[in-house]
């Protein structure tokens, strides 16, 4: 039932009610790849990029090889959306550190070179951001076999 809700109101952008149900579905079956990637989106257009960051770890640490595969809501997926918006304007609230972070995050699932231009550009801000080594070098690998 949480993987249905969780679902339904990701793909309808009420990323805010989803997070719980991804979350509660994601405590069950903790290696479902899928629902990393949703939660990351929904923390991300949450504006929490901290959380959204635990997730790309989790994804980093255990299933690498799947960062690149499948969108996270197949042709549903809202990441071209929010990069438009937040590339339109910016959330307010973000520094400009987590305002690279999100924009990295989102286009990982359908940009792989605006990923790797804004974490490139996060790693200036923040250069002792291991996480950012791991997913730059995921990134080259997959831009390299392109």
């Amino acid at each position: 039932m949480d993987r249905m809700l969780g679902n339904r109101y990701f793909l309808t952008g009420k990323f805010n009610e989803a997070i719980p149900h991804l979350e509660k579905t994601l405590s069950t079956h903790p290696d479902e790849v899928a629902t990393l990637k949703k939660l990351m989106i929904c923390y991300v257009a949450s504006e929490n990029i901290e959380r959204a960051l635990t997730k790309l770890d989790v994804l980093l640490t255990h299933v690498p090889e799947q960062l690149f595969t499948g969108k996270p809501g197949n042709n549903d997926c809202p990441c071209p959306e929010l990069l438009e918006q937040w590339t339109a304007t910016p959330p307010g609230t973000l520094t400009s550190l987590d305002y690279l972070l999100g924009m990295g995050l989102l286009a990982l699932f359908c940009d792989v070179g605006l990923a790797s231009r804004s974490f490139t550009e996060a790693k200036k801000l923040a250069p002792d951001m291991e996480i950012l080594d791991k997913v730059l070098k995921l990134c080259a690998a997959q831009l390299e076999n392109k």
